[in-house]
């Protein structure tokens, strides 16, 4: 551990922020979660509370909130299949629309021999905080490259030194085009948030051929279609006893399910994707936020928190009516 975090998690024990607690994991001892003491919860509250009106509240196209229980399977058509048919029903069949979400997760394995500064961002016990929004494919580049931007920012707003906050190149990975968000400290660089572009991919698995067969076109001179309105469980755990070609007709559902409109043309949305966790983020501002300064000549140690994250506030009454006096104040 280098001397700076040793010195931010002294600061945060002595003002109740937040306590890490070790478990053993074969010959060493890994992060296992976060101790919040007051503070820490007041300050974990605040984050949580600005995560969700940037990526819910105030955004440009609708955006529904849950909680995801259980574990994530990881498989975007299985972990939002029920909510995303409601969104899409909310949002007329038209695109853009999001979705956030936030859920509790255990990570089994952990890296015993990781002692660097960096295992403290990611404790085995953490919140996911996700926003996925589904876009029109021919938005898709331009729109990742201002989600970017926009989280970007978020970082920064909230910064006692926004510079620190950065957006890495673009990289192509198996999940398809990522950017991450990294803070850069005494110690080094440490990723906070990716940003990640997933096109059509998390839906390509399903049947192709079916897609075709579902997939309907909208023509302003041509005769009216009817468009197929179905409520099918995704889960092919459920259809598991079923012969093959109707194996293959529930993926076709599931894929029908994720369908939206384009203008008046059906299309298979693409995805955008960003991914923090909320432990990440407290501890985060918590090693931006401090700072030394000298109080008559004494090096005092401080934390310099943003107006709407601080976990205490603060205001002083002043019953002068003298102008200079309270300009003097």
């Amino acid at each position: 551990m280098s001397g700076g975090v040793h010195r931010i998690l002294q600061l945060c024990k002595r003002h109740a922020f937040v306590m890490p607690v070790f478990k053993s994991e074969g010959s060493g001892a890994v992060l296992d979660f976060f101790k919040f003491g007051p503070s820490g919860e007041l300050l974990k509250h605040n984050v949580r509370h600005e995560w969700f009106l940037s990526n819910v509240v105030n955004t440009d196209h609708s955006v529904f909130p849950y909680w995801g229980g259980g574990q994530s399977t990881g498989n975007i058509t299985e972990d939002f299949s029920e909510h995303y048919r409601y969104m899409k029903d909310m949002s007329s069949g038209q695109l853009p629309f999001g979705l956030a979400e936030m859920r509790a997760k255990v990570d089994r394995c952990g890296v015993a021999e990781d002692t660097g500064d960096g295992r403290y961002f990611t404790p085995s016990h953490h919140t996911i905080l996700r926003s996925c929004a589904f876009v029109r494919p021919i938005d898709s580049s331009q729109a990742f490259y201002q989600w970017q931007k926009r989280r970007k920012m978020w970082w920064r707003k909230f910064s006692a030194s926004p510079g620190r906050f950065s957006v890495t190149d673009v990289q192509s990975v198996e999940e398809g085009q990522r950017a991450e968000i990294c803070a850069e400290f005494p110690w080094g660089s440490q990723n906070v948030e990716c940003v990640t572009l997933r096109g059509s991919a998390p839906f390509d698995k399903l049947d192709n051929a079916c897609r075709q067969i579902f997939e309907t076109w909208e023509s302003s001179t041509g005769p009216c279609t009817t468009e197929l309105s179905m409520s099918v469980p995704c889960s092919r755990s459920f259809f598991s006893a079923l012969p093959s070609c109707e194996v293959d007709l529930v993926d076709a559902l599931s894929l029908f399910t994720f369908q939206a409109r384009d203008g008046r043309k059906k299309v298979t949305p693409h995805v955008i994707e960003s991914w923090t966790t909320l432990e990440c983020a407290v501890f985060t501002f918590l090693c931006d936020s401090h700072d030394e300064v000298q109080l008559s000549d004494v090096p005092k140690e401080v934390m310099r928190f943003h107006r709407k994250l601080a976990p205490y506030k603060l205001a002083f009454s002043a019953s002068s009516s003298c102008e200079f006096k309270l300009c003097t104040l």
